[in-house]
């Protein structure tokens, strides 16, 4: 089903919408990484992460920032799975966004002792 619907904000969404480029790709992402497919997942993260750099979206930036760390994580790439996370971090921080702050640094100190985020 997420992955339906990923296609379905893919197909018909706008391309100047960030939040719905950002999206889908973070989705598709996920279900790829699901799959072991890394390569395309990572390519996906990677690119909703650019879309939200383009913008001033601390919060979708930081969500797409997270969503990279979990692939990154699931293909074994600890330490760059651990920057994102950082990177994430600092966006929910700088935003104020208490609760998703401590989530991720959850994340850091699981990914940190061995575990995934």
């Amino acid at each position: 089903m997420p992955e339906t619907r990923a296609i379905q904000g893919r197909d018909l969404g706008a391309e100047d919408d960030f939040i719905t480029q950002m999206l889908w790709r973070q989705v598709l992402a996920r279900v790829h990484a699901h799959r072991a497919d890394y390569a395309e997942a990572e390519r996906l993260a990677r690119a909703a992460v650019a879309i939200g750099e383009q913008t001033d979206a601390l919060i979708w930036q930081a969500d797409a920032l997270r969503d990279l760390a979990e692939v990154l994580a699931a293909a074994g790439l600890t330490e760059e799975a651990a920057d994102a996370l950082e990177q994430a971090l600092d966006r929910y921080e700088r935003k104020k966004n208490l609760p998703m702050a401590a989530q991720v640094r959850q994340k850091l100190q699981s990914l940190s002792a061995g575990g995934h985020p």
